[in-house]
């Protein structure tokens, strides 16, 4: 906390840990790879405004996040899958 002009000012930050399969990273990487504005123009003629309108900005960036951060992690992933998997072929060819 500080204060500001007198006033106390308090600044909270919450973040959600959120686990999912690499096979659910990739159905994300498929949606998002169309782009927030495509995804909208599907959604908003077929869904409806009213719920998402809201959050639109919040979606965009989820967007954003999911289409830099999720083909980074998904490599990961698979670069140590092939890493494991050479290395079990090693002990079996032993």
């Amino acid at each position: 906390m500080k204060t500001v002009n007198g006033n106390i000012v308090m600044e909270v930050n919450m973040n959600i840990k959120l686990f999912i399969t690499k096979e659910e990273a990739k159905a994300l990487q498929g949606i998002v790879g169309y782009g927030a504005d495509a995804f909208l123009e599907v959604f908003y003629p077929k869904l409806g405004k009213a719920y998402l309108k809201d959050h639109e900005t919040a979606m965009r960036s989820l967007f954003h996040k999911l289409h830099t951060e999720l083909p980074i992690e998904v490599a990961k992933i698979e670069k140590a899958e092939k890493q494991i998997s050479v290395t079990v072929d090693l002990f079996k060819n032993k």
